[in-house]
């Protein structure tokens, strides 16, 4: 069954802050300790990630990175701009994986198209963006498969979406052992307890 996300369990916090600028701007403006996500014209800028989040993606990376690397499927970025369609917009997720039959979406700049595997961690300021905004965009776009993870207390849980035929995501889930695994990198699972 196809997955349509509802209102999100809180909404974007003052730590968002809004500039409106062109692309060309952003990508004078995105450097080094500044982030961001250019969508529409706008620049969504939020704050730093918090300890447990950076150990997720840490963890996450390693893993994945070392998986993918060793059997060849293609490669890992942490962070990477990834621009999704002319004009529109140019997100950073805290995980992109790249299939080598995709290898020429990566550029010197980050990723010019979808990525295979997306995978965001949510952060308080975060959750409308990575459950709503950018779940309907990335399937708009093609990404294949996206993993969203909220570490915070009393929410924790890991939601699995692949690609359907029609182009929306149907939710995925754990086996019956609680392993999920990546329907886009073949043979790597993860249990998230």
């Amino acid at each position: 069954m196809a997955q349509h996300m509802g209102a999100p369990d809180a909404a974007e916090t003052a730590d968002t802050e809004r500039l409106t600028m062109t692309y060309e701007e952003f990508q004078d403006w995105y450097t080094e300790g500044r982030r961001g996500e250019w969508v529409d014209g706008e620049v969504i800028r939020f704050m730093a990630p918090k300890t447990v989040h950076q150990e997720i993606s840490g963890f996450l990376s390693t893993l994945i990175r070392y998986f993918v690397d060793v059997r060849g499927l293609g490669r890992l970025l942490a962070q990477p701009e990834m621009r999704l369609r002319d004009g529109g917009s140019c997100r950073e997720p805290d995980l992109v994986f790249v299939a080598v039959e995709n290898a020429a979406r990566i550029t010197t700049n980050g990723i010019d198209g979808p990525g295979d595997l997306v995978i965001e961690i949510i952060s308080e300021d975060s959750v409308r963006r990575d459950r709503k905004q950018k779940f309907e965009e990335y399937a708009d776009a093609g990404v294949r498969e996206y993993w969203v993870i909220d570490p915070r207390p009393l929410r924790q849980s890991v939601l699995t979406y692949v690609l359907n035929d029609e182009g929306l995501f149907d939710q995925t889930g754990p086996n019956h052992e609680g392993e999920i695994s990546s329907v886009v990198v073949p043979g790597f699972w993860i249990n998230p307890e």
